[in-house]
Order: structure tokens, then C-alpha cells, then sequence
């Protein structure tokens, strides 16, 4: 009998590592970057959207396919079925918190990274993911708070350092935002959304040159980001690069047309100019 039962027991912890082995494939906290990769700063010029932090609106994102919402759904539920085998899980819970947080879910995203957070107050991405969702609902000083923890467990979180940048320029404190960007470029060198980040502090502290930069590392990084070409244009036209302006627009354009700012910008520009599309810097005769 008693062999049956520990038979039993070791089936079942099979059954359960191979359960969590699936569903922790699509978000795992494991990456230094994870969530916070998408924490980007808005575009300074313009009005900022709501979702993702200076990014379009989250739910927006999702709509780009029916079939990416529905599977963020699945996940919650693999998820919640995760808990049931093991309501102790902490990587559960952050994970189900992120599947909330892309859904527009934030209130159950919050319940989810905070319960991570008392099953495992040293779980430093739960508490990245929290400062993450404050940004996202505008709880900026909630997020420095948050980012804060995460770094007392891991000093060296290049994420958490970006996202407490993010939070330091929405309230004010630039030249702490900027320190604390600086210091993800300076953890990995690659992170393009921090040198954007970055860029957008310097642009707001007038140090264009550096700003200017900042931005032209980060297009080696994520040259898709619209909002990137957005402030860069912005940028150009301070600085008074007309024709760098455009093209810079016209590249946001090219990369999102979906990119409001971006157009608006450019047809402001072109009609001021009175430069033909398509031929940045050519005046029409």
C-alpha cells in the first residue's frame, strides 16, 4: 500500500513538471529584459498612449490578431489550472499576472503579482512586473518603489533600471531617470529600448547632441519602433534638420503606418516646407 501511494506521489510530480515545462513556454520571468522590454518611454512632442508603457495601446496590440487574444485566454487558464496542482507557485503567478497585464486585465494582473510577491518576497521579476504595471496605469511613483525592490534582490537587473527611468522622467526627476538608464546601456549594451529611454531624457534636459546619440544606438536595436523615429524626427526639427526631420518620419511611417504621431508630424512638416512626399528635403517647384 504504502508503495502505491509513493508511486502514486511520483506520477504526480511528474504529471506536474511536465504540466508547468508547457505552460511556462510562452512567458517565462527568466529573461533579465522580460516584460521590460517593452517599457518604453513616450514620445515627448506628442500625446502619449495608453497601454504599454509610450508604446500603442496594449489591447490594441492584441487586436492585431484574434488569434494572439485567444491564446493570452489559454494561458490564463493553463495558468489558473497550474495553481490548482500547486497554489504555491510564484512563477505561476507572475506569469498569470502577465497574461492579465496583456489582456487589459490590470486589477487581476496587480492580485497576481502581489500574491507572487508574498509567497516569494524575493522574486525580483514579480516585482519588475508590478513596477511595469504601475507605468502602465500612470502609479509612477508606486513603480519606482517597485523597480527599487527589484534591484535591492538584483543590482545588476539592466530591466528594472529601465523601467525606474521611465518612472523617474514621469514625475520630474530627470537627471535620476537618466542615471538609472544610463545605467542599463551600461549592464547591456544592446538594450535598445533603454538608449531610447535614454535618448528621450536627454531631449527633455536639452542635451541634444547626446539625445541624438542615444536614439541613432537604439535603431540599431529596435529599428522597428516607430516612437523611436517619432522623437528622433522631433529632435531633427529642435535641432534644425529640416531634411533629417522627414526622413526620420517617414521612417516611423514606413516601419507602423498605424503611427499617429509620426504622420501627423510629417504632414505638418511637408506642407511647412513645402516639400514633395517621397523626396525628403526636395522643395516643390
Amino acid at each position: 500500500m504504502k508503495k502505491n501511494q509513493e508511486l502514486c506521489n511520483a506520477l504526480y510530480c511528474c504529471v506536474f513538471l511536465i504540466f508547468v515545462v508547457f505552460v511556462t513556454g510562452s512567458i517565462h520571468p527568466s529573461d533579465a529584459r522580460q516584460d521590460t522590454a517593452n517599457q518604453d518611454s513616450s514620445d515627448i512632442l506628442t500625446v502619449m498612449m495608453p497601454g504599454e508603457p509610450g508604446m500603442t495601446d496594449t489591447t490594441g496590440v492584441i487586436g492585431e490578431g484574434e488569434n494572439e487574444f485567444t491564446s493570452l485566454h489559454h494561458e490564463v487558464s493553463l495558468y489558473q489550472n497550474a495553481l490548482l496542482f500547486d497554489p504555491t507557485s510564484d512563477l505561476m503567478l507572475n506569469n498569470l499576472g502577465l497574461a492579465y497585464k496583456h489582456l487589459g486585465e490590470y486589477e487581476k494582473a496587480e492580485e497576481a503579482f502581489i500574491e507572487a510577491i508574498s509567497l516569494n518576497s524575493t522574486c525580483k521579476e514579480a516585482w519588475n512586473n508590478l513596477g511595469d504595471l504601475f507605468c502602465t496605469t500612470g502609479r509612477y511613483h508606486d513603480a519606482v518603489s517597485a523597480y527599487n525592490e527589484s534591484l535591492r534582490i538584483d543590482n545588476t537587473f539592466a530591466g528594472a533600471y529601465n523601467g525606474k527611468g521611465y518612472a523617474l522622467k514621469n514625475i520630474g526627476e530627470l537627471q535620476e531617470a537618466l542615471d538609472a538608464c544610463t545605467r542599463a546601456v551600461m549592464l547591456d549594451s544592446t538594450y535598445g529600448t533603454a538608449w531610447k529611454n535614454r535618448g528621450d531624457i536627454l531631449f527633455a534636459l536639452s542635451q541634444y547632441r547626446e539625445a541624438y546619440r542615444s536614439y541613432k544606438t537604439a535603431t540599431r536595436y529596435i529599428p522597428d519602433n516607430c516612437l523611436l523615429w517619432n522623437n528622433m524626427g522631433h529632435l531633427l526639427m529642435t535641432m534644425g534638420d529640416t531634411k533629417g526631420a522627414i526622413q526620420s518620419f517617414q521612417k516611423a511611417c514606413l516601419v507602423d503606418p498605424p503611427c499617429q504621431p509620426a504622420q501627423k508630424a510629417l504632414r505638418s512638416l511637408l506642407l511647412e516646407t513645402n516639400t514633395i512626399p517621397g523626396d525628403p528635403g526636395k522643395p516643390e517647384r
